[in-house]
């Protein structure tokens, strides 16, 4: 797997490397915003992970993104020094992992690529999703990890369908505080009815999971619609 870093904060940037490192070994690259130019992004080639440092992103974003389309982009938190670490486990070491044991079970790289090409699964968004099962939900995709939650993309196997699966993170499964405050949101969310936002289906408990699905919305979130310039007229805000 590749990894690319953007931060013009070279603290940032090294501290991140080494809490990669320190569980993976891949290559890692970085740049600062001022290198993310057409003829520097030209020369690279694969990226499967992008995690960008800079506030202020707009244009280099678009330039990104329309050059690694398959990538995954993931904003770096404002954190810490001393929680990168345990972010790194959160958030990209469980990547890692799964990515490691599907290589195992093949005999070449081609053939795990092959078999995401089958599954319609992009490369970057599957390594937490291959094979994974919660009761009657397939997860399909990772979509991003919050303060106390990771939200993925599902397949609802016995009627296939598409949602959105929020989960609770494992280390909160335990804290029964975590727990009801969780189940609170998942009663408050499902009171609202509104056409423009995700109608929450049903919470689980499931093998020690805490997780509801909702409505999944094809689209750009809100972050990466910043991101990327994205217009909004007052008609679309109000709504």
């Amino acid at each position: 797997m590749i990894i690319l870093i953007i931060s013009d904060r070279k603290s940032i940037t090294g501290h991140l490397i080494d809490a990669i490192t320190d569980f993976v070994d891949h290559e890692v690259m970085s740049l600062t915003s001022s290198e993310c130019t057409p003829v520097k992004l030209s020369t690279l080639k694969n990226i499967d992970l992008i995690i960008h440092d800079i506030n202020q992103l707009t244009k280099i974003s678009k330039a990104i993104r329309r050059r690694f389309t398959k990538s995954i982009f993931i904003r770096f938190p404002k954190i810490e020094p001393s929680e990168i670490n345990n972010w790194v486990k959160e958030v990209i070491n469980p990547n890692f992992d799964d990515y490691e044991k599907t290589l195992k079970n093949n005999t070449s790289i081609e053939n795990t690529l092959d078999e995401l090409e089958d599954k319609n699964i992009p490369l970057a968004n599957s390594l937490t999703a291959i094979e994974k099962r919660i009761g009657d939900y397939e997860l399909t995709r990772f979509i991003k990890s919050e303060n106390e939650t990771e939200v993925h993309e599902a397949l609802q196997i016995s009627i296939n369908r598409k949602v959105s699966l929020t989960l609770l993170k494992r280390d909160l499964s335990q804290s029964i505080t975590s727990i009801e405050s969780f189940r609170e949101t998942v009663r408050e969310k499902a009171k609202v009815s509104h056409p423009n936002i995700a109608a929450v289906y049903e919470g689980h408990e499931n093998d020690g999971y805490l997780f509801y699905t909702s409505e999944l919305i094809d689209g750009q979130s809100l972050e990466n619609a910043i991101d990327c310039e994205i217009k909004f007229n007052q008609e679309q805000i109000i709504s």
